[in-house]
């Protein structure tokens, strides 16, 4: 997303701005319309807040298309802006159907509930001028400071760099822990791995096979040492294959996955994403390879459909309520005025079923 800096006023040369229809006020909104830009620009403007980058012509231009007009502040309005809008935002990448949002939500809502603060849903929509929803509800003073459910490897252009623009504050959950001076909560990858490999030795797995990509961002690096350390520290070694999100079309994936229990007949362990383990399933039983009593399969997050696969999928269970509870406490040290850049990251629990050779379990 991007955020014009620079305004102009579209007001045609020689003719008058127009006021407000017969028996009605002139809002701020009208003052816009006629100037040719957001509202919020205008309430910036009219507010005499210095800075954001609005050419000192702009702003004069606006102020005279008000006068013009006839346009009067709400005495009361401002008044209250003078205030915090006890109110914070939340900006989300994941579907509101996703196995993250819901329990993230969840997590922000216990502390809005204990702050005795609002929450509003943010969805990244640009106004005419370009300015995003979030940035204009900052501006007209409709929301304090934003939490940002972002993905892991996320990056500064974008959402990142426009709040950083306009001072708002703001906590990355999920992902940004590779990024300085950015508030984030995420989970403990390495942990992640540790419990996956844990689960599966302690089922008495000594071939297992972990299908990441190392390489790939700061998660799938993490989980993949920690998987091997556990391994390593056991005496076993494991042996990795590599992947992309180019291989998780269902067919072209479930192909290679039976190709792979063909290649590695004594493979006796599995671990990787849900809908990879959801595929190996599928594979192991084209190939007729039992689940779990030749193969143990478990998978490195919990995708809400993993209990009501055949067999139920044990997983490592991401702490998403804790989560969106954490994102929301450092959002409110930050609105206090703690300096950016505190990064929290989270343990994991474990979750055995079925595919596993087990009850179901935590850890």
């Amino acid at each position: 997303m991007s955020i014009i800096h620079t305004y102009e006023l579209n007001e045609p040369s020689g003719s008058a701005p127009k006021g407000a229809p017969p028996g009605r006020t002139v809002t701020s909104r009208d003052v816009a319309a006629a100037a040719g830009v957001s509202q919020s620009l205008v309430s910036l403007i009219l507010s005499g807040k210095p800075g954001k980058k609005i050419r000192e012509e702009t702003r004069e231009r606006v102020r005279r298309t008000a006068e013009a007009m006839g346009y009067r502040p709400n005495l009361q309005a401002q008044a209250m802006k003078r205030r915090t809008a006890r109110t914070i935002g939340l900006l989300s990448i994941w579907e509101t159907g996703s196995f993250v949002f819901p329990p993230v939500v969840n997590g922000l809502k216990t502390v809005c509930d204990r702050e005795g603060l609002a929450l509003t849903i943010c969805t990244g929509r640009t106004e005419p001028d370009g300015t995003p929803d979030y940035v204009a509800y900052f501006l007209e003073n409709r929301i304090d400071g934003l939490v940002y459910l972002s993905h892991v490897g996320v990056g500064r252009a974008g959402v990142i760099d426009t709040l950083e623009r306009h001072g708002i504050p703001f906590v990355c959950a999920i992902g940004a822990r590779d990024l300085p001076d950015i508030s984030s909560v995420d989970i403990d990858f390495q942990h992640n791995g540790r419990l996956a490999a844990g689960h599966l030795l302690a089922s008495g797995c000594r071939k297992p096979v972990i299908l990441i990509d190392p390489a790939g961002n700061y998660a799938e690096r993490d989980r993949y040492e920690g998987f091997a350390d556990e391994c390593a520290a056991a005496g076993v070694s494991v042996a990795c294959v590599g992947c992309d999100g180019s291989d998780w079309h269902p067919e072209g994936l479930q192909s290679r996955l039976r190709r792979l229990l063909r290649e590695q007949p004594g493979m006796d362990g599995f671990a990787s994403v849900s809908v990879v383990a959801w595929q190996m399933l599928e594979a192991a039983r084209a190939e007729g390879v039992a689940v779990p009593e030749r193969l143990k399969v478990v998978s490195l997050d919990n995708e809400v459909y993993a209990p009501y696969l055949t067999p139920a999928l044990s997983t490592v269970d991401e702490p998403l309520q804790a989560i969106g509870a954490a994102a929301g406490n450092l959002l409110m040290r930050l609105m206090a005025g703690a300096e950016p850049g505190e990064k929290l990251e989270l343990p994991l629990s474990l979750t055995g079923r079925a595919s596993s050779g087990c009850a179901a379990t935590e850890r």
